[in-house]
């Protein structure tokens, strides 16, 4: 038997793994004396993995069962629907904020402002529309996720988020 969603995800995912490895080869991969392997490496290998796993997918389709066919209530497809449409808002954020905080050359903002402001707001949204309420929790996540990833890559990878 076939489960053809798990093939129809594989499928997909092994595509967008050919779209990004493509776009990251026709990117310049200089190798810097402090990056032995070039800025493609790293996404490069994250891409590698991630076709793996899409042919396991694909490999787990064609051995399941066909399960029945079914919609989701209609609540749980309009809260789909929502974090679709927030995250979507949250990616055009970062690029807006980005862009934004580098215009205007404020001295005081730390770099990666953008990523930082535009996180702090997706993951507010995102925790309300899941169903948190807690004041301080929240305030806490959106605060201490994005500058704790911040700062992870501008110490350790050494690159700058938008």
């Amino acid at each position: 038997m076939r489960n053809m969603t798990d093939i129809g995800i594989g499928v997909f995912t092994l595509l967008f793994c050919l779209l990004g490895f493509w776009s990251t080869t026709t990117t310049s991969n200089v190798a810097g004396t402090t990056d032995p392997l070039g800025p493609v490496a790293f996404p490069q290998a994250a891409l590698v993995l991630l076709a793996v796993l899409g042919a396991v997918q694909i490999w787990r389709g064609f051995r399941a069962k066909q399960e029945k066919r079914y919609w989701p209530a209609a609540p749980a497809m309009r809260k789909t629907g929502f974090f679709l449409l927030l995250f979507f808002l949250y990616v055009a954020m970062v690029i807006s904020f980005g862009d934004l905080f580098v215009y205007l050359e404020i001295a005081w903002l730390p770099q990666g402002m953008g990523f930082i402001a535009s996180t702090a707001i997706y993951l507010v949204a995102a925790l309300l529309l899941s169903g948190r309420r807690n004041a301080l929790e929240i305030g806490l996540i959106a605060v201490l996720v994005p500058t704790s990833i911040t700062a992870s890559f501008a110490y350790f990878f050494q690159i700058a988020m938008p």
